[in-house]
Order: C-alpha cells, then structure tokens, then sequence
C-alpha cells in the first residue's frame, strides 16, 4: 500500500453504494490501493463485520464488470490499477455500505467509517396493501445500502420503523423509498428518540435475588462525567484499548480509582460502563458474562419508557452465590441482574435526555426581531449573532420535539425572507421528575403524565412490583 505497486496485492475499500439507472442494482465505489482489479477475477469479500478466521461476514466471489464515472458518463474497462477510485458491479448483494476487497488470504479490513450523525427522528411505514410487504423489505434493504446515515428496525410486533436525522432527512428517505420499492407506503406520525440517565449516585444499596432464591447481588448507580461520555462518543475511550492505557487515562484525566478503572467489564453499547467493585468474591468470574449481557439488554431498553440508555454508571459491589454451578447458570442470574440494573436505575434520580439541535438561521436585518419571536415560541436559546451588511445570522439551540414544523413557519412568516440550517448538537436533561406523582415530560411530541413511584422495597418477596430496589 505505501508503494501502490500495481503488481502487488489487490486491495480496495468501497466506501459507498451507488444505485444504478434502472435502481435494482448497485455499483460499489471505492479506491485502489494496492494491486489491479481485473473483470471476471475472484476476490475475497470482507463486510464490516468480518474477523479473522471466520465466515461470518466474508464471502469469495468474482467480479462482473468495473467501470470508471465521469461527469457525463460511466465507461466499462477491463481492468483498473492502484490510485484510481473505481466502480465494481456485482458484489453489491454482499456489501450493506462498506467493505474491503482483496485476494490476499493475509489482508487485514480497512475499518469503516463511522458517520456522525444520530438517529434522532423514527417514523413507522407500512405498505398500503398486505401483499406488498415483500417489495417494502427489498426496498428497505436498498435504501439502507443507498444511504449510510438510514437505519431501519423491525419491533416484535412487526412494524417497521425508519430512523433519520431530522424532518427533512425523514421525507427524503420516504421518498426514496417509495422509488425504491414502486408501491405505495403509508407512514405514521415521526416521533423522537430519547435517552434516559441518572443524574446522582443511588440512594441505596440494592439488592436482587435470584429466581431459585439462591444468589443474591448488590450493587448501585451513580452519573459518568459528561467529559468521559464524549470521548466515549468520539472513540477515544473503548471497550477494545488497551487495559493498562485506558486506566491510566480514566485515573489522571477524569479522577478514576484506579482499581475501578482496572475493573471495567463492559462499556454497553451506547456509553455506560459496567464496573466491577467487588473484593475477594468467589465465582464472581463465572457469572460476568450473564452478567454483561443483563447491561447490554438494560442499556437498550431503560427502566422509564424503554428508551437507550446514556451517560449510566453500574457497581456490581457484592455477589453471594450458591456452592453449586447448576443454581447459578444464565437463567438464574440474568433475569435478576436486570432487576437489579434497573432499580439501582431508578434510586439515581433518573431522568430523560432530548435531543438538541443547532440552528443557523440568515435572515434580512429587518425581520430580525421576528425570527427571535419564532425561536422563543419553539422554546429556543439565542446563543450567538452575526452580522454581514444587511443579513443577519443567528445561532440558536432547539429543542428536537419543538423543531417539527420550524422550516415551514419561519418561511411562512418571514415571507421566505429567512431559512434555516440544523443539525444535532448535544443531549440534554429534562428538568421534570418523571418519579413524583403529576411529573409532566415531552415525550414523542406528547405530554404524559408519569405518575409511577419508586417500588416500595421489600425484604421478603421478589415478584410484587416489576422492578425491587432493596435496603440494607
């Protein structure tokens, strides 16, 4: 690669899927950094996932045509060296967006890059008649190969749901959807996505027992420094650093016990960490994996309205198991670890995350004082202001849930006099309890009354409330 030796390995990364003319089809476009492709050659085919050693992810495959793009035209070739950015038709079936190709058995993946971009606004879409539903999931399929920054899931009640980055960015999947998969879609109301937190360290130190009643664990909450979840967020902080190197880190920069920082198992797949404080504990080892995938569930899915979870903090301080491996197996510990995740939850003075987003709005300097009056009534901040001649440019933070409908008005009031740029900026807390009786919290551009109370805590029993913070 440092030599782009023409005659060397092949490698080539596809960054980016490109539909072609008749939209069945995709060319995969990456760049040549070692060797030369050749129509008809047999590569090996390494999605993202791909490790190693394994199947999973990876499949052998020859190429069908390569083809070079201009501004006007795409022009078929039969063979393409190093340095080049190249179109290959034929592997796009085996490809979502990224992948490596190469015929080394020896070469490495080139890691994907990462968009930046978060899944703040979901919308549900089905096909307007039942017997389409197959044209729908084919179409979803290439929607998600045509556009990285999409993302859609199917729930356990079979509905399907888009998630994007904005309004606009939602009607333009929409659209290309319904090109994509030539029927007609009927597309529910777009809702928000939230995050929950804590906001203290709990209040208790809770308690869980196991199912057979056999195995008890302990353990509390409390918040991570909002410094630690954004270089969590860039990926400066992970679950693969080094362990050495990473608790040196979490020790000098963000006043980390070291022994703690020692003692990380697992990060979760938003940006939790899941710690390890006990001391001397036998079989403590044997349960962390049951006890990593409780974290994982409860991260995804929180305590308040099953939203991800973010910025939590989980101490696993004691474990008391039975002598016997059979008595304390995943059946037994995850279902009550998960319990125990949830109540230490919900002693932390929980509360939920919004999204917000920045806004850059240019305008004349005459209507100025208009747009403030349009910002104020979606409950925006001012955060700065410039002026050029005539325009004015104004920066402001708005809520997520407030921003649906903002384009339209402030273009309708304005008389098209000003428009609007945004993009996400930062989560941040909602002030309402959602534990005290009448705490009233936006939520899916809603107001519900949450008027759930903390379980009351109990010694003896274990199954009357869902979820049992105890006392000792």
């Amino acid at each position: 690669m440092k030599e782009c030796n023409p005659q060397g390995p092949l490698l080539i990364y596809i960054s980016k899927m490109v539909p072609q003319t008749d939209r069945g089809r995709f060319f995969a476009f990456g760049r040549i950094f070692s060797g030369t492709v050749a129509t008809g050659q047999k590569v090996r085919i390494m999605g993202p996932n791909y490790k190693p050693g394994k199947k999973e992810d990876f499949f052998e495959k020859p190429i069908q045509r390569i083809v070079l793009t201009t501004a006007t035209d795409i022009e078929l070739v039969q063979d393409v060296s190093c340095g080049n950015i190249v179109g290959i038709l034929g592997i796009d079936q085996y490809l979502i967006n990224t992948g490596t190709i190469s015929d080394h058995p020896d070469a490495q993946l080139i890691r994907s890059i990462k968009s930046n971009k978060q899944q703040i606004v979901s919308v549900e879409v089905k096909p307007q008649k039942s017997e389409n539903l197959p044209y729908l999931l084919d179409g979803l399929s290439k929607l998600q190969k045509q556009d990285a920054s999409a993302s859609y899931i199917t729930l356990e009640t079979g509905e399907k749901i888009i998630g994007g980055c904005n309004e606009l960015h939602i009607k333009i999947l929409i659209q290309q959807l319904k090109d994509l998969s030539q029927i007609e879609i009927i597309q529910g109301e777009p809702y928000i996505s939230y995050k929950e937190t804590v906001t203290a360290t709990s209040n208790i130190v809770c308690m869980t027992k196991s199912p057979n009643k056999h195995n008890r664990i302990f353990g509390q909450a409390c918040p991570l420094d909002q410094r630690l979840i954004e270089e969590i967020e860039k990926g400066n902080i992970g679950e693969k650093d080094d362990l050495k190197i990473r608790a040196k880190q979490l020790e000098v920069e963000f006043d980390w016990d070291r022994l703690d920082a020692l003692k990380i198992w697992s990060f979760g797949p938003q940006e939790n960490i899941l710690v390890n404080k006990t001391v001397a504990v036998h079989r403590i080892d044997e349960v962390k994996e049951s006890m990593e995938s409780a974290w994982k569930w409860v991260t995804k899915e929180g305590v308040l309205c099953e939203e991800n979870m973010r910025g939590v903090r989980a101490n696993i301080l004691d474990f008391v198991s039975h002598a016997d491996a059979i008595h304390r197996g995943g059946g037994q510990i995850i279902p009550s670890t998960r319990r125990l995740y949830y109540a230490c939850q919900l002693t932390a003075q929980p509360r939920l995350q919004e999204p917000i987003f920045l806004v850059e709005i240019t305008t004349q300097d005459q209507i100025r004082e208009l747009v403030y009056k349009i910002v104020n009534l979606r409950k925006g901040i001012i955060i700065e202001e410039k002026q050029v001649f005539n325009t004015a440019c104004v920066h402001a933070f708005i809520p997520a849930a407030q921003f649906f409908g903002f384009q339209d008005q402030l273009r309708d009031q304005t008389q098209g006099q000003a428009y609007c740029l945004s993009t996400f900026d930062h989560w941040e807390n909602i002030n309402s309890d959602p534990l005290q009786e009448g705490s009233e919290v936006l939520f899916d551009n809603k107001l519900f009354m949450f008027k759930n109370q903390l379980p009351r805590q109990e010694q003896e029993k274990d199954c009357s409330p869902k979820f049992l913070p105890y006392q000792i």
